[in-house]
């Protein structure tokens, strides 16, 4: 997987003084209107996927975002959010959904700074999945907006336009990509998943927001247990439980656990309660299972969604973490499979 870095600034709207310029008056006014001036320069943070940084101003640090064309929807998503859920997301003091651009307030903490341990993700997971049950009403409210569809009946076709690109192809049989026997082996995935995605497609639990990169440097942590969710560029509307893809592979990374871990699945059912009233919990488990394993797809896609610039200055590295996250749905999962005897339950126990 390709490391994170800051890209040469030609290879970004950065290098461009002209879009430089523009993003300082837009500051400027931005700020003016909120009665705030800043008193430092904004200080960036130069990604394939986004500009990003900090403006000290008079009163307290802000920060500003801009997003590459394929995430160009996350302000517009921001807003409509802190109108939704606004307890749950930071509200923008500013986007121009045109262009991608976002003001942002300081949230504080982060998570990952603020937890000594795996169970420190518990209470976060139950907001999180608060707030994925409160917008999954919203969802062509997020088609409009132009959140990526990744509903399961979509996947098999986007699966196969993945596994076909020559961005993907180019990485078999290198030392950084996947092998060709993995890749064969995706190629011949089609009929198996295609049955994946038809019994998570028959899930009674409703799509919703899938944050697609749920991890401790993405929710600030406020004293009392108030938690806020943010960084929306690698969202889709989605099966909600395919969000735990990430969460629990940065948990077991961080903390050293193995596959199945007891520490895994408390967290699994931390998060799965509020659907547990209205679905029986092992059904729910098998669905977590299906997601968490289809999420390699959305994760392969969202390594598209670069600024033109850079797109070949990066190739190699993003095609090489597009391949990796489809050879994952050639891997058991992080959570075991869960038994579930009787024959109306079948369905979702099957193993993939």
């Amino acid at each position: 997987m390709p490391a994170v870095a800051d890209l040469p600034a030609e290879f970004s709207p950065w290098g461009r003084p002209q879009w430089r310029a523009s993003v300082s008056e837009w500051i400027h006014d931005r700020l003016g209107e909120a009665g705030a001036r800043s008193i430092g320069e904004l200080q960036p943070r130069i990604r394939p996927w986004s500009v990003a940084g900090r403006v000290v101003t008079d009163l307290g640090p802000v920060w500003f975002k801009a997003d590459p064309p394929g995430a160009r929807f996350e302000p517009a998503l921001a807003r409509a959010l802190s109108e939704w859920v606004p307890d749950l997301v930071l509200t923008p003091l500013a986007i121009d959904a045109g262009r991608g651009w976002s003001l942002l307030p300081d949230g504080g903490m982060m998570l990952g700074d603020a937890m000594d341990g795996a169970a420190g993700w518990e209470q976060p997971l139950r907001r999180y999945a608060e707030l994925q049950r409160a917008v999954s009403g919203h969802v062509a409210d997020m088609a409009r907006l132009g959140v990526p569809d990744l509903r399961p009946a979509l996947l098999p076709a986007q699966f196969a336009a993945l596994a076909d690109c020559a961005q993907v192809k180019e990485q078999v049989g290198t030392a950084g990509g996947i092998t060709a026997e993995q890749y064969a082996a995706l190629t011949g995935l089609g009929p198996r998943l295609a049955r994946w995605c038809e019994r998570l497609a028959a899930s009674p639990v409703p799509p919703s927001l899938d944050h697609s990169d749920l991890n401790d440097h993405s929710v600030f942590a406020a004293p009392g247990g108030r938690y806020t969710f943010f960084d929306w560029g690698d969202a889709a509307i989605a099966h909600p439980f395919t969000s735990l893809l990430v969460t629990l592979r940065v948990v077991a990374h961080r903390y050293g656990l193995a596959p199945g871990a007891p520490e895994l699945q408390r967290l699994r059912d931390v998060y799965l309660e509020p659907w547990t009233a209205e679905h029986p919990a092992a059904d729910l488990r098998e669905q977590v299972r299906l997601a968490m394993r289809l999420g390699g797809i959305g994760r392969a896609l969202t390594w598209q969604r670069t600024f033109p610039e850079a797109a070949g200055y990066i190739r190699q590295d993003h095609g090489e973490a597009m391949a990796h996250w489809l050879a994952h749905l050639l891997e058991p999962g992080l959570l075991p499979s869960v038994p579930v005897s009787t024959p109306a339950r079948s369905a979702l126990s099957s193993h993939p």
